[in-house]
């Protein structure tokens, strides 16, 4: 699609109410944050017939959506947290939050949380043009193999964070009496019943489990998904904020051990973002955590099946160390143009 055609489709997906106004709500937080603002803000533009504006968050000039989207210019800004508090007939101008509840759509990371975008194609086609980089990275050509993107989000030492589960585990192990599992409130904040609700800055991986999942669940999946594509040969592309990604995929491709996988990785994920969010979209597969970074080439990617947790429960060894399971695992799968959902269980674990 040429530069005027995206234009033209832009215009097109709004009417020309005068006065009235949608933006997207600016920096808030990470890119997938920022990302996840935007779709929102662009849908119920869409949705409502309303004029878009964007509001530019940092490094958007790297995107398309920040070359053509025409720019916020005034700041008398209704700030929105409900989809419910919008009037389509009036002339109000709309600053969409990143919270803000929108009909069928959930913000917990568990659950689908675009599934009524998903929908639209019209709507999905103009994303797949905008949240793009500027200058397409080259596709790696592996024209016999089978493509598996992974993405694994690490906490760093910059975050002056950890985690508290054991990242590997043996499942045997596992103490079944001390097993704890997590509940959701209308935000997707995680909370253990009856345990206080730990410091987030101390153990990232207590206050938001599908953002920080151990690297259990991806060797676990990685096993099972290339154990059903049979003996053909498989690309596994591991993208990762891991400062050592090498060491990483190492330890992967040694617990894994099937012969007929080759890997790669993100060399520096910093200096790669916006290539990695585009190259995600475009693999057959997709095995991924619950961060937003993540969920963007879920939603603009064409994959014949993606992966992620559903359901987490804490439990304790047999030395007394946390480990975070994954109990549950949301399949998504394409079938040409429809998409359908369900939920397996973890079945290395002993039946409840």
């Amino acid at each position: 699609m040429n530069f005027k055609s995206l234009l033209l489709l832009i215009l097109t997906l709004h009417s020309t109410l005068p006065g009235a106004i949608i933006s997207n709500k600016g920096d808030c937080g990470w890119l997938g944050d920022q990302l996840i603002n935007y779709i929102k803000a662009k849908y119920i533009a869409h949705k409502y017939k309303i004029p878009f504006r964007l509001k530019p968050f940092q490094n958007s000039g790297y995107l398309m959506l920040g070359r053509v989207e025409p720019k916020l210019t005034t700041k008398n800004l209704i700030g929105i947290k409900d989809e419910m508090q919008i009037n389509p007939q009036s002339r109000a101008n709309y600053d969409i939050s990143y919270y803000c509840q929108i009909e069928d759509w959930t913000v917990r990371p568990n659950i689908y949380n675009m599934h009524t975008v998903l929908q639209d194609e019209h709507f999905i086609d103009s994303l797949r043009q905008l949240i793009r980089p500027i200058h397409v990275p080259n596709l790696f050509s592996y024209q016999d193999d089978i493509t598996v993107a992974v993405h694994v989000r690490k906490v760093l030492k910059t975050d002056k964070a950890s985690v508290a589960s054991l990242q590997l585990y043996d499942y045997t192990a596992l103490d079944y009496s001390t097993r704890q599992l997590y509940s959701l409130d209308h935000l997707g904040t995680h909370v253990l019943p009856g345990v206080p609700k730990p410091d987030q800055y101390t153990n990232f991986d207590w206050y938001t489990p599908f953002k920080f999942v151990p690297d259990q669940f991806y060797i676990d999946q990685i096993i099972k998904l290339c154990s059903e594509l049979s003996e053909k040969n498989i690309l596994v592309y591991i993208f990762t904020n891991d400062p050592n990604p090498g060491g990483l995929v190492a330890k992967y491709k040694e617990l894994i051990n099937m012969p007929n996988i080759t890997y790669k990785y993100t060399q520096n994920f910093n200096n790669e973002i916006f290539n990695d969010l585009y190259l995600m979209s475009q693999f057959d597969y997709l095995i991924r955590g619950g961060s937003n970074f993540s969920q963007i080439p879920d939603l603009l990617g064409k994959h014949k099946k993606v992966i992620s947790p559903q359901n987490f429960a804490w439990y304790k060894n047999n030395e007394g160390k946390n480990c975070l399971v994954v109990e549950t695992v949301y399949i998504k799968e394409r079938n040409g143009q429809r998409c359908s959902y369900s939920i397996e269980m973890n079945h290395k674990l002993k039946p409840q």
